[in-house]
């Protein structure tokens, strides 16, 4: 009986109720196809990037990355370093407060100012000190626009701003208040020429008015969204959109001055069921063309991304089996020509790549087959196949001859059988087709894989033969 194509999921969807979706992918994200005709549900799925050490700055965690007077700046604990194009670091000075705090850095056109929760500090002509206006009264986020340094007050509506191009400056006149609801302003976002201010109830906007008099920030009309911030870290701009994770446990974009949800019930189920959201911690990236939203949970221990290209989401992760937890990267940022990735475990910044490990280590990688079926009348399966890039292993060592696990449920989701191993194939062997034989009877068939040796990997879709046997 000939085999039946079978689609790969392309996004992570797994809910409470196991019969209506099980759906892994991690580690691995959609890239529409070309050629539809070998890829079924119209994409294949690639292996999210790798990495490799670039440079180890001070003790960690990294906790900011940003260029700078042609370096890279990098906070390392409370120790903040330059660092050269060869991943040479010298020390300039320390911030204080939390080592688990994001750190917020905005540069003019001579200084570089940076805030940690506890206090301001700034680099002019390759020297770090304190900000020590008396007007300063701390900050918890930091946005430049138009000569202006802009910063949260701590537990208040109010933003102040420094006096154009001097971060030195400022005035204690020099404020206004996020008034359409009374919260406190959590974190400022720039977007193009507005300013995003979120609160624990709601977001709005301002933006700088041409030849002002008294207050150069007026609020954008129009702006105000009655739906607030649950993290303050959570909310940045990816490729000039504003996304932040919302006081409803919902991933939200901003469009044409509305809150759209952008996260999927299966993903706001598992927001609902996490006891901790409020230290949720976002960073953005590009690769290979598609603009990523990296939302990491700290106490949760996990980390979902978001593809803007194809609106999917997938869990990104580290380490394998059970001691698989959350990416351990904090933040991202490219330069040098290199995109680089502060490691939340150490001084590491390591440069992501398309290696197929993480600095060596291991990456497990998750994706599942869209549910076999017989409209619900029961079925022989004798075979499944899987169509991927074949012969990527190793020259020596594990992945000489790799494996791809793979585990089969006939009830819905509920169990699983034994995982059975299929062979993609040493090196060079490109026509090895993966498969797992006698699978069983069952009305349905539940179908994931998981591969962990350190081998590239690409998956167009799946194959099942289907032998009907009556209802």
């Amino acid at each position: 009986m000939p085999l039946r194509p079978f689609q790969v999921a392309g996004h992570h969807y797994t809910t409470r109720s196991k019969p209506a979706a099980q759906l892994p992918l991690v580690n691995l994200y959609p890239e529409p196809a070309q050629d539809s005709s070998r890829c079924p549900g119209g994409f294949y799925l690639k292996p999210t990037p790798g990495s490799k050490p670039w440079a180890t700055v001070g003790k960690g965690p990294i906790r900011g990355l940003t260029f700078f007077d042609g370096k890279l700046i990098a906070v390392s604990g409370t120790a903040v370093y330059s660092v050269t194009s060869g991943g040479v670091p010298a020390l300039l000075g320390h911030v204080g407060g939390s080592l688990t705090a994001p750190v917020y850095m905005q540069a003019n056109t001579t200084q570089l100012m940076i805030i940690d929760g506890s206090g301001g500090w700034y680099v002019q002509d390759g020297v770090m000190n304190a900000i020590t206006d008396e007007d300063f009264e701390g900050a918890s986020s930091l946005a430049f626009i138009n000569g202006f340094m802009v910063v949260t007050l701590p537990d208040k509506q109010q933003f102040r701003w420094s006096r154009p191009y001097d971060v030195t400056d400022w005035n204690g006149l020099d404020f206004a208040s996020a008034e359409g609801s009374p919260d406190d302003a959590l974190a400022v976002v720039q977007q193009r020429q507005l300013l995003w201010f979120a609160g624990g109830k709601s977001v709005e906007a301002f933006y700088t008015g041409e030849g002002f008099v008294t207050a150069p920030f007026i609020r954008y009309d129009g702006s105000f969204i009655d739906r607030g911030c649950a993290a303050a870290a959570s909310a940045i701009a990816v490729d000039q959109q504003v996304i932040w994770l919302a006081d409803d446990r919902t991933v939200r974009m901003i469009e044409n001055n509305s809150p759209r949800p952008i996260s999927t019930p299966a993903l706001e189920e598992k927001f609902e069921d996490y006891e901790t959201i409020s230290d949720a911690w976002a960073t953005t990236y590009s690769w290979d063309g598609e603009h990523v939203y990296a939302l990491t949970f700290p106490t949760e221990g996990v980390t979902w991304e978001l593809g803007l290209r194809t609106g999917r989401w997938r869990e990104r992760s580290s380490g394998i089996g059970l001691d698989r937890t959350r990416w351990r990267y904090n933040v991202v940022f490219r330069a040098f020509g290199k995109v680089l990735a502060g490691d939340s475990l150490s001084g590491r910044i390591d440069e992501l790549t398309t290696d197929p490990t993480e600095s060596g280590e291991a990456i497990e990688r998750q994706w599942s087959m869209i549910e076999i079926h017989n409209n619900r009348a029961r079925f022989n399966c004798p075979r499944v196949e899987l169509d991927i890039e074949s012969g990527q292993g190793t020259a020596t060592g594990q992945g000489a001859d790799p494996r791809i696990m793979h585990d089969i449920s006939r009830d819905g989701g509920h169990t699983y059988m034994a995982e059975r191993l299929m062979q993609p194939g040493k090196t060079g062997e490109y026509t090895a087709r993966p498969y797992s034989t006698r699978l069983g009877q069952g009305r349905n068939l539940i179908n994931r894989f998981r591969m962990t040796d350190p081998v590239g990997i690409a998956v167009y879709g799946g194959y099942a033969e289907v032998q009907p046997l009556g209802n």
